[in-house]
């Protein structure tokens, strides 16, 4: 019965703070949403897959689409990486969501206004997380020009992670 109730209050604690994640909200409530998000994932990763059932995904893309907003994106970024990281079996459902381009834009150097290292190395990171999952993800990865973003992270050494990144993702694209 306890777990049961624990459960249940986790489940409603995940879908209140997916309703706090819209484009409508102010730049404080989306970024303690994600923050507390994330700290709930971490503690329960268990319920990643309740995130992703209560559209959590489309939210973050939502707000990823309008936000202008360097901290509400790099909160966005890191929480979609807490969502998918260790989740190989949702990965190809995510691959098909759409929030793929949304986020590879914010690995490119040109995106001026959010070309900040902490943003493109979340921006990375699921990159990396799309490109070695599964053949799904992997075909989202490359239709949408994901071989491009690696480009642009190898022409682009300002930083050691960086390179690493972009170097595991071509060496799960030389397997292919």
């Amino acid at each position: 019965p306890r777990k049961v109730v624990l459960d249940r209050q986790l489940v409603e604690e995940v879908k209140r703070l997916i309703y706090m994640i819209r484009p409508e909200k102010r730049e404080g409530i989306i970024v303690s949403a994600c923050q507390q998000c994330i700290a709930l994932l971490g503690e329960h990763p268990e319920y990643k897959s309740t995130f992703k059932r209560y559209r959590g995904i489309v939210a973050l893309q939502e707000v990823l689409s309008k936000s202008t907003s360097p901290s509400v994106v790099h909160s966005i970024l890191a929480l979609l990486n807490v969502a998918v990281l260790d989740e190989h079996s949702q990965n190809d459902n995510v691959a098909v969501s759409g929030i793929i381009p949304e986020v590879f834009k914010f690995i490119s150097k040109s995106q001026q206004e959010f070309n900040l290292i902490p943003i493109r190395m979340e921006a990375a990171r699921f990159a990396r997380a799309v490109c070695t999952r599964g053949p799904g993800s992997l075909q989202s990865f490359l239709a949408c020009n994901g071989t491009q973003y690696i480009s642009d992270l190898l022409n682009d050494m300002c930083c050691i992670d960086h390179v690493f990144l972009a170097f595991s993702m071509v060496d799960r694209l030389a397997l292919i």
